[in-house]
């Protein structure tokens, strides 16, 4: 059977700098804090962090089992959904804006029908005539 030793990992900071630090223990083992050749105990980066547990659990004869720090879910900030709020209304205002031009020109559109409306057609100016002649027809009796 395999003796297993547990290294449990913790997260740290360092100079401001996020990262990782372990301690092993286990059986026949004392608690001892995993660390690099040159003596640091603070790692930037889990993979190195295990690698180096793994080399020290190993030549003592153990495999290691992990227990890693579990990751809290990010709150939502209420900036974000008021900001949210700002820009709709920005939209709609640069939309109320854009909507203003267009009136004005279909109403002179609608100008451009009414004079294009003004034009006589054949059939008019054939009514037209025949009112003159009308007219003069009943002076003259």
């Amino acid at each position: 059977m395999t003796k297993t030793a547990r290294v449990t990992v913790k997260e740290a900071t360092s100079k401001g700098r996020k990262g990782y630090t372990a301690t092993v223990s286990g059986t026949k083992l004392k608690n001892n804090k995993v660390a690099t050749k040159t003596g640091t105990t603070f790692f930037t980066n889990l993979g190195t962090l295990k690698a180096t547990a793994n080399a020290l659990v190993s030549k003592q004869g153990f495999v290691a089992s992990y227990v890693l720090p579990t990751k809290k879910a990010a709150k939502k900030s209420v900036k974000s959904r008021t900001s949210a709020t700002k820009a709709k209304a920005t939209a709609k205002k640069t939309t109320a804006k854009k909507a203003a031009p267009k009136a004005k020109a279909t109403a002179k559109k609608a100008t451009a029908k009414k004079t294009t409306a003004k034009k006589a057609t054949p059939k008019a100016k054939a009514a037209k005539s025949a009112a003159p002649a009308d007219t003069s027809s009943t002076s003259s009796t």
